[in-house]
């Protein structure tokens, strides 16, 4: 709990200490899988600049398995629910990573991808210029062909 205190502390610092230390905690714990969650979770929820390139980086990480409910909690949702900065990124990239992890998760797992919807749940509160971002996401998705029933409720009842 201290380590990923410390760790916590460095979340948003652009500094080669930041990555140091988040390397050497990757080392330390690479094997305990509860242990990896919260790295990555700590690093999805991230202000700096390049957290959205970092976040892809890491579901080609050896720790991560692109399957687990765990694992996409951690890193996928945390993003996407805790990060509101760079999840609600100008250029929509946020809204089209997550929209990309909901339709490659829906045949797999369709309630891991719905409750990932939920992200969009006060989508209409937002500003014009996001709105029009994520209405053409949800759009995305609403189209596709055999989606779950899981996803279409949600993203239907966001959408009416």
């Amino acid at each position: 709990t201290d380590v990923v205190g410390a760790l916590r502390a460095l979340t948003n610092v652009d500094c080669i200490e930041r990555e140091t230390t988040f390397r050497e905690f990757e080392m330390m714990w690479k094997n305990n899988s509860l242990v990896m969650d919260k790295w990555f979770s700590l690093q999805a929820t991230s202000n700096l600049p390049n957290t959205l390139q970092n976040v892809k980086k890491l579901t080609l990480h050896p720790s991560y398995e692109e399957n687990n409910p765990n694992k996409i909690r951690s890193l996928v949702s945390s993003f996407s629910r805790f990060n509101q900065l760079r999840f609600h990124a100008s250029d929509g990239s946020g809204y089209e990573f997550l929209v990309n992890q909901v339709l490659r998760l829906d045949p797999l797992n369709p309630q891991i991808a719905a409750r990932l919807v939920g992200a969009f749940n006060s989508w209409r509160q937002f500003k014009t210029s996001n709105k029009s971002k994520i209405n053409y996401q949800l759009q995305r998705i609403i189209k596709t062909p055999k989606l779950s029933a899981d996803v279409f409720e949600i993203v239907s009842k966001l959408l009416s």
